[in-house]
């Protein structure tokens, strides 16, 4: 993605978006030094998603905000179409990232909504078995219906036969929704307390992961096509590669195509999914908010010109998902070297 534009600054040198592992190294090391060299080749920018891992790290965000500071990052804005979906497009803005910080949850509508989806996804690959679909699809409504409410009175003062009418529509759709979610889930899996999720789709795959982490470049996620099609998943189906990711037709938005935001972020969890360099224990909440993370990671990522990471899995993944949406990113890993970062930004 390169629709970048500035905001009260110019650029002149290649985007680096560092991985939060990045900046958590930094951060015990010789930052000042580290600035130093930066500043001078690159220009560091952040992400939402950054400030959602540094807000996670309680106690220690201050550490995390100088350190930005010091680099001179940008926080990197992404642009909302009229729906609200993610656009292709971003502005880096100058602002101090501690302000930027002290800005989540100062509007938490929706926070709950954001949490029980959260928790049904947790739940769709395996985890809190504790839970039974109906509860974990009973939150969402309950939280949904709470978001409503909120906007109705934030709406109050607009065309009450409006308002209502608009409310009304969406309360209709998103029960009808969840309705069906439920009926579909429970005819299949009961009451998906012994629902496994990915641990079973990857055993039904029946490709060992060594076979498909042996895989090198160049066209990473051709060849793990070209392993998995003739299961039974997919060949019973008749599906194309596009349509076994999740981008070849977009359900949520009829007729709309999918951002390349969207589509690296889908295709990072395919790779997941499927087993291709996996994140581990992600049935767990902790392994799943860090792995969820990375996945927005690389989405944001896809702005910059260089991510620089810490996470082999994670580069391994990345990279992949990259070279196939034909995006020109560049991913490096810190483990092996700086060298790769300095040649790219002489391009």
């Amino acid at each position: 993605m390169e629709n970048v534009s500035t905001s009260n600054t110019e650029i002149g040198k290649p985007l680096l978006y560092l991985d939060h592992n990045v900046l958590d190294a930094f951060t015990k090391g010789n930052s000042d030094g580290i600035a130093k060299t930066f500043k001078e080749k690159w220009q560091t920018v952040y992400s939402l998603e950054s400030l959602f891992e540094i807000k996670r790290s309680k106690g220690f965000e201050a550490k995390f905000t100088d350190l930005l500071r010091s680099l001179d990052a940008l926080y990197l804005d992404a642009h909302l179409d009229g729906d609200h979906r993610i656009s292709d497009r971003a502005t880096l803005e100058r602002v101090d990232p501690w302000i930027k910080l002290q800005e989540l949850g100062q509007d938490d509508i929706g926070s709950d909504l954001v949490t029980a989806m959260k928790l049904f996804a947790l739940k769709m690959i395996g985890g809190r078995k504790d839970l039974e679909f109906k509860e974990v699809i009973e939150f969402q409504r309950e939280a949904f219906s709470k978001l409503m409410d909120s906007l109705e009175g934030q709406l109050s003062e607009m065309d009450p036969q409006l308002v209502n009418g608009y409310i009304r529509e969406m309360r209709d759709k998103f029960s009808v929704q969840l309705e069906e979610m439920e009926r579909v889930l429970t005819e299949n899996h009961k009451d998906g307390k012994d629902f496994e999720g990915i641990k079973a789709f990857r055993k039904a795959l029946e490709v060992s992961p060594l076979e498909l982490n042996n895989i090198q470049s160049p066209k990473v996620i051709e060849q793990i096509w070209k392993i998995i099609s003739s299961n039974e998943i997919y060949s019973a189906k008749n599906l194309t590669l596009e349509t076994a990711i999740g981008i070849a037709t977009n359900y949520a938005y009829q007729g709309k195509p999918f951002y390349l935001f969207e589509k690296a972020f889908t295709v990072y969890g395919f790779l997941n999914s499927v087993g291709y360099h996996p994140d581990t224990d992600v049935t767990k909440e902790r392994r799943f908010t860090a792995s969820s993370s990375d996945q927005n990671h690389v989405a944001y990522a896809g702005f910059a010109n260089i991510f620089l990471t810490m996470d082999n899995r994670l580069a391994r993944k990345a990279a992949a998902a990259y070279e196939f949406l034909g995006m020109s990113t560049t991913v490096v890993n810190l483990n092996d070297s700086l060298n790769e970062v300095e040649s790219e930004s002489n391009k």
